[in-house]
């Protein structure tokens, strides 16, 4: 795995926020022998299964960069190309991974919770401890040092629990805002 830049990164954090997605990889293979004479060989920034549709390509961009001229015929051909193999192209810009949709966070998160309790409580340990560390408040981007499976699982013990608040009306993936819940959290996590 090879993430080249912080809007990858950011898409990637998305990408383990979002419930409509079962699995994604990252640079997994290179498209050569296109149709398109102008184009030699296409690496996509992610390959993303969804739970209930086809997987599609990703190809992460600034909006500015997505929007020349060049790209915009690059993009045209690639989706010329992946005709009639049941993989769309998608190009994500900062303008969409940053600005992710909203997402009741209970909702999400619930699944989670079904883990056993020594595990949960580890996981919110380290939650509580990075957090406290941070001055009690952070957006999730902010825990990337915390196995995701480890956050996602210790902020829904924590919310479950109460020691955990969240922003509910913050967008989820790499802003999603969670903070200690002060009247709550044990002191010494």
């Amino acid at each position: 795995m090879c993430i080249r830049d912080s809007l990858e990164g950011d898409y990637c954090l998305a990408l383990e926020f979002d419930p409509e997605v079962e699995s994604y990889a990252v640079q997994a293979f290179k498209l050569i022998g296109w149709p398109n004479s102008d184009i030699n060989h296409f690496t996509p920034d992610f390959v993303v299964y969804p739970r209930f549709a086809p997987p599609y390509i990703v190809d992460c961009k600034p909006e500015s960069v997505a929007n020349a001229k060049i790209h915009i015929a690059r993009h045209d051909a690639i989706k010329e190309g992946l005709t009639g193999s049941g993989v769309s192209l998608k190009v994500k810009t900062d303008t969409y991974i940053r600005q992710q949709p909203r997402l009741d966070t209970y909702k999400y998160l619930y699944n989670h919770l079904a883990h056993n309790p020594t595990q949960l409580n580890n996981d919110a340990g380290l939650v509580l401890a990075a957090l406290q560390r941070l001055g009690g408040e952070a957006a999730v981007r902010e825990l990337r040092s915390i196995d995701n499976f480890a956050l996602r699982r210790g902020i829904a013990h924590g919310l479950a629990t109460g020691l955990l608040r969240s922003d509910f009306e913050d967008d989820y993936g790499p802003h999603f805002l969670i903070q200690l819940n002060q009247k709550e959290a044990p002191h010494g996590c």
